[in-house]
């Protein structure tokens, strides 16, 4: 799933941006191939050819065509921003493909769920955190934290229905009416949606399941790359990639770079701190602005949401 800002100002995109959800097949050679259906501003085109080239370092870094990014450590999750000097921002999340054995009873027990898209009564889009519980049978309920161009609302009530296909495809329907479509990893343990329903603003879901209530600061041990992107900036918003090392004892240090109304900076420095609660749900504050999430229960995908008052809503994900 990919989304790209508001480019209005530019007028190289619709006012409320551009979204992809697509299926693409890796030849193991630098060479992919595969469909996309766009919500460009509400108005949906169905399979779309794509395809082009892609290469990986021995690090994991990742180029895709004009993106960059990383796959992480078990080879399922790439994450990636448009970081070309005079191209709009975005980001892309991908997970991998399983089998066809997927049914409604794969998607159950909790899962936290972050969310962007470019449409909100402020203009600065808004975002989201929720927790949902899928009951196996397709149905789930739960709650979510709102950050509408930075009128922050908690625990507001999220529930609905939901298929999967054998291949892993979802559906999921609020009980208000919207459907969001997207794919189950081949772990189980991840999923990426986006709106491809005409006249809905694009957007960006990433959920992963949560953990047993065995965390704590040490289990944020190791160095993680990951992407960002924020409604609200000079043109278009700011998309970036950022590494990020974990010291296990509530400190990290990194680089960020961003593509900032399609200005592009490089390498700078960032750090902050972090706290790992028991269950997984974690704050992580880099330079004094701090972001809500979860790690998932395998340890290796964060995915974190700008939930403070006045801030602009954003979405992160980071993968080990």
């Amino acid at each position: 799933v990919t989304l790209s800002n508001n480019g209005a100002a530019g007028g190289d995109e619709p006012a409320s941006g551009v979204g992809d959800f697509g299926t693409m097949t890796f030849d193991g050679a630098g060479n992919f191939t595969g469909t996309e259906t766009v919500n460009s501003g509400g108005t949906i085109t169905a399979d779309q050819s794509t395809s082009g080239t892609y290469a990986v370092t021995s690090s994991g870094s990742v180029t895709l065509g004009p993106l960059s990014g990383n796959v992480g450590a078990d080879g399922n999750t790439l994450v990636l921003a448009e970081m070309t000097s005079g191209e709009p921002p975005s980001m892309t999340v991908a997970i991998k493909e399983g089998g066809t054995t997927f049914s409604a009873a794969s998607l159950q027990g909790s899962f936290t769920m972050a969310s962007l898209n470019n449409s909100g009564s402020s203009g600065l889009g808004s975002g989201s955190l929720l927790t949902l519980t899928f009951d196996g049978a397709g149905n789930f309920t739960g709650s979510e934290s709102q950050n509408d161009g930075g009128t922050v609302t908690s625990n507001g009530s999220a529930s609905g229905t939901y298929s999967v296909t054998t291949s892993g495809s979802v559906t999921l329907t609020s009980s208000g009416g919207g459907a969001l479509t997207g794919q189950i990893g081949a772990d189980g343990d991840t999923m990426v949606l986006g709106d491809l329903t005409s006249g809905d603003a694009p957007s960006l879901y990433v959920a992963i399941k949560q953990g047993t209530a065995t965390f704590s600061n040490a289990s944020l041990d190791d160095s993680y790359s990951g992407a960002t992107l924020q409604s609200a900036g000079a043109d278009g918003g700011i998309s970036g990639l950022l590494s990020l090392t974990f010291d296990g004892a509530g400190s990290f240090s990194g680089t960020d770079s961003q593509n900032n109304g399609e200005t592009v900076t490089t390498g700078t420095a960032v750090s902050g701190s972090y706290s790992v609660a028991s269950g997984g749900s974690l704050t992580v504050s880099p330079n004094a602005v701090a972001l809500t999430g979860e790690i998932g229960t395998d340890g290796d995908t964060v995915v974190l949401e700008d939930l403070n008052s006045g801030d602009p809503p954003s979405i992160t994900v980071v993968i080990r």
